[in-house]
């Protein structure tokens, strides 16, 4: 059932409840009234004590039926409260939950685009690296003096050891992106 169901169902039962006090009240006016007037044969008081005696009797007839019905209703109305607290309770998880899915798939992005920004600096610094490698390679193969050319051998092997430092710290991160991004389905 629905919220509108609910409702609906619940205005039925309250009007049924209403009718059977107004019935109530119909009911025990017209006792009294057939008793005392129609077969006692009294006739109507101008005594206030009879009408005090009167307003006694049908309140206390008339007070307990209100008061079960007001019962009633104060139930039905903590029951349906309490549904309605469980269902906002349930939206209210089901809405963390749905966040806290949000929060992590922009945390993921995030740290994706940042890996992805260190290895696009990775990959232009081995550029760069490659190309002062082969202007020094260049540079060894053109004529040159010894000396000049242990001076342009030693630069080519830290080139060369950088660019494999650059290399791994470029798999690393790709390994890291591919570690973050959830498998193909």
């Amino acid at each position: 059932m629905n919220g509108h169901d609910d409702l609906v169902a619940i205005d039925g039962k309250m009007k049924g409840s209403r009718e059977l006090a107004l019935w109530a009240i119909v009911f025990v006016l017209g006792a009294y009234f057939i008793w005392f007037f129609g077969i006692k044969g009294y006739e109507l008081s101008s005594s206030p004590e009879v009408w005090a005696q009167f307003g006694d009797y049908a309140g206390g007839i008339l007070n307990p039926i209100v008061a079960l019905l007001a019962f009633y209703w104060l139930t039905v109305s903590i029951r349906y409260q309490l549904k309605e607290l469980k269902d906002s309770r349930a939206a209210l998880r089901d809405s963390a939950s749905s966040q806290a899915k949000l929060v992590e798939a922009q945390n993921l992005t995030a740290r994706i685009h940042a890996l992805s920004a260190m290895l696009q600096t990775a990959n232009a610094n081995i550029s760069t690296l490659n190309s002062k490698h082969m202007f020094a390679f260049q540079q060894l193969t053109s004529e040159g003096s010894p000396p000049k050319r242990k001076i342009i051998q030693n630069s080519i092997d830290a080139l060369l050891k950088e660019l494999d430092e650059e290399k791994e710290g470029a798999e690393k991160i790709h390994s890291l992106m591919l570690k973050l991004l959830p498998p193909h389905q």
